[in-house]
């Protein structure tokens, strides 16, 4: 496996040939990603993200993915139980055998590898923290900070909710001079009126 990985690497690393637009900048290599749930996995992923971001060239763009490229190089990421999880579509890459479909489908891959190492329920731990967050003593950017975290882990997207969820936490002596402010359009109205 740790062959093919390091083969998968090298392919996906080589520059596209017929291409005369600007290079991108020289690739540097994402960490080995174990298996890990959690903290290990966010950060594997945040890493790519920004990888990806930062070379269109080589990896296409969110819109417009190089599937494959992108495909290949998180394969040759991916280590212990990642690379065991990973094995059924690394020995369709032998020759003669046919391309695992998602080779050629980066969002569906990263689907997978999110439903077998994502923290599932991260969402679910989020929405309960948001129903006790308070602001407290803390200074209200300290405040707005972890709740804009936890809104985002939440998957929350109806502003009237986040706003009632942000104004059950704030501190009672800045809720008294909202109403001064005006009542705001969206989150980040709000968050700056606090």
């Amino acid at each position: 496996v740790l062959t093919l990985s390091n083969n998968i690497q090298t392919l996906s690393s080589q520059p596209n040939q017929q291409s005369s637009a600007p290079k991108d900048p020289k690739k540097q290599q994402t960490d080995k990603y174990k298996g890990k749930r959690g903290h290990s996995y966010e950060t594997f992923i945040s890493n790519l993200s920004v990888m990806f971001t930062g070379m269109p060239n080589t990896y296409g763009t969110t819109g417009q993915p190089k599937n494959r490229e992108r495909v290949l190089y998180v394969l040759g990421c991916l280590e212990d139980d990642a690379a065991t999880w990973a094995r059924p579509l690394l020995d369709s890459l032998q020759p003669g055998k046919v391309p695992h479909a998602l080779i050629d489908d980066y969002y569906g891959f990263m689907d997978e590898l999110q439903k077998n190492f994502g923290d599932s329920t991260k969402a679910i731990k989020a929405r309960q923290k948001l129903k006790t967050i308070r602001q407290g003593s803390r200074p209200v950017m300290q405040y707005i900070s972890e709740f804009k975290i936890l809104i985002a882990e939440a998957e929350y997207k109806e502003f009237t909710h986040v706003q009632e969820l942000f104004m059950s936490g704030l501190d009672v002596d800045i809720i008294k001079f909202m109403p001064v402010l005006g009542e705001p359009k969206d989150e980040e109205e709000l968050f700056t009126k606090a």
